[in-house]
């Protein structure tokens, strides 16, 4: 945040000019950042009343709108058609075989027998569309030109999407027609549905990609004029490069491209590896393990927390180690602190601060870990942190183990705050939907992510009183590495500490 974006903001939060006060910084050096909030806050008084209103989040944009164009696409016809398709253009899809539920949902199984290591598919680079080809097109060229405009690095080959798949005599359409119609995402749903998501990380995962849709969507249409795909056909397209993309290292080059076929696997860890190997030009998925006849094979999306999979998949994971929640602080306790907090962080200025947080003390939990240390200092105290250096790299490092303790208890209440929003899980119907389901798996998952942060006082208490670095990461070391839920908070937090620790 620039001295500018600064002035303001202060204007806005405090009614306090500022004019004539020189508030440039250098904003690479945390030290900084303390002498310019020791400089200002002083010439600032009590936030405004309504200072939190200027960071509320806007209301809930509504729902995308459904593509009545592609209805009929995702049949069980159509399966057979592209594998038909991509073994007559080079794919070896000998080793599997694809199956339809009634539902609609694609799954693939092992036709015989595969020892670990063996291969399962192989997708020429001829099948895929991969961002950098859609530049050789007029539209494609335009769009990616600008490509860095968009909110959504998803935008510009959506909308290429959207337009190719109109096109009759597109090269596509065989692929295309396997591409579900409706596509499953909670940014189709209603508010209603919504609603069993209130005060959840997932709901506000949605409500960011339902703005960007439509900040994008004016992009385009001020890039491309009537070239622009109609809002609903962006939908569908930014809902199916969300779900299906992969990421490829074509040449030593970061790409993004679809992959047909290779998109029917479901999600799930320790089946299948897979890669782009420049040698056999195209993307080659091996077996991770010894796998059955007949038994489902998947592909490992990556470690996501179960906004991002409800999000961008439309599907929750029971269980999930990667999950986070949102944990709240109040305002800081006074202007020095809500200043540098804002310059360290760019966070609100006189308003509660929202934080995503893991059960690791990375990301999330370490902003919130020394955005809680900031509040629960003295002055005194923040003062000689920085002159013995005790901020570094955006992050607030331990002090002693009082000082710990208040902070970790102020994480903890926000932590407890947090389930509290939540509230108590009620019964499911014997009759649940598949959406009441997934949604009560991430209410579910949120709470065991507040709740293991909520422990961290009581299970780091007992290491808190030992200076010794050796010592906290002897401790560490000792706990199991796949540890879950409250052991993994904890054994991240002592293993932090043991880094912070003064020599």
């Amino acid at each position: 945040m620039d001295g500018d974006t600064l002035r303001v903001r202060l204007a806005a939060a405090y009614g306090a000019s500022l004019d004539g006060v020189t508030l440039a910084w250098d904003e690479s050096r945390d030290a900084a950042a303390v002498s310019l909030a020791d400089r200002v806050a002083p010439m600032l008084g009590e936030p405004r009343p309504d200072a939190a209103t200027l960071y509320a989040d806007p209301p809930l944009a509504p729902p995308w709108p459904r593509w009545p164009a592609t209805a009929g696409a995702g049949t069980a016809a159509s399966v057979r058609a592209v594998t038909d398709w991509a073994a007559t253009r080079g794919a070896d899809l000998s080793a599997v075989e694809i199956r339809t539920a009634p539902n609609g949902n694609r799954t693939v199984h092992a036709r015989r027998q595969l020892w670990r290591q063996a291969p399962v598919m192989f997708i020429p680079r001829a099948l895929m569309i991969v961002d950098e080809d859609l530049e050789r097109s007029e539209l494609g060229r335009d769009v990616f030109a600008e490509r860095n405009v968009f909110d959504s690095r998803h935008t510009a080959l959506a909308a290429w999407l959207a337009v190719e798949r109109t096109r009759a005599g597109s090269p596509w359409r065989t692929y295309f027609d396997t591409l579900p119609a409706d596509p499953d995402l909670p940014a189709f749903r209603s508010e209603a549905d919504l609603a069993r998501l209130a005060d959840s990380a997932a709901l506000a995962s949605v409500a960011i990609v339902r703005r960007m849709l439509d900040a994008d969507h004016t992009r385009l249409v001020g890039l491309l004029g009537d070239r622009a795909p109609e809002r609903a056909g962006l939908a569908w397209a930014r809902a199916i490069c969300s779900s299906r993309l992969f990421k490829l290292t074509i040449d030593g080059h970061d790409r993004r491209g679809l992959v047909p076929v290779a998109d029917f696997f479901d999600h799930g860890g320790g089946d299948t590896t897979w890669r782009y190997d420049d040698a056999a030009g195209g993307l080659v998925i091996t077996a991770a393990r010894n796998l059955d006849e007949g038994e489902e094979l998947r592909l490992d999306y990556g470690s996501f927390s179960n906004a991002h999979f409800l999000t961008h998949y439309g599907f929750a994971a029971a269980d999930n180690a990667d999950d986070v929640a949102l944990i709240v602080f109040p305002r800081a306790p006074d202007a020095f602190r809500d200043v540098l907090a804002a310059c360290l962080w760019d966070l609100p200025l006189g308003a509660p601060v929202e934080l995503e947080v893991g059960t690791r003390v990375e990301g999330g939990l370490r902003r919130a870990l020394s955005l809680a240390r900031l509040h629960t200092a003295s002055y005194r105290e923040i003062i000689l942190s920085n002159d013995h250096g005790r901020f570094a790299e955006r992050n607030f490092l331990w002090l002693h183990a009082d000082h710990d303790r208040a902070a970790l208890a102020l994480v903890a209440d926000a932590a407890r705050a947090g389930l509290a929003r939540l509230g108590e899980p009620g019964p499911l119907p014997d009759d649940a939907t598949p959406w009441q389901r997934t949604c009560a798996t991430v209410r579910a998952g949120e709470r065991a992510t507040l709740d293991a942060i909520a422990q961290l006082p009581e299970r780091a208490s007992p290491y808190l009183d030992d200076p010794a670095p050796w010592t906290w990461r002897r401790a560490a070391t000792s706990m199991d590495i796949l540890s879950r839920g409250a052991d993994c908070v904890v054994r991240s937090y002592i293993l932090n500490i043991a880094d912070e620790l003064p020599r």
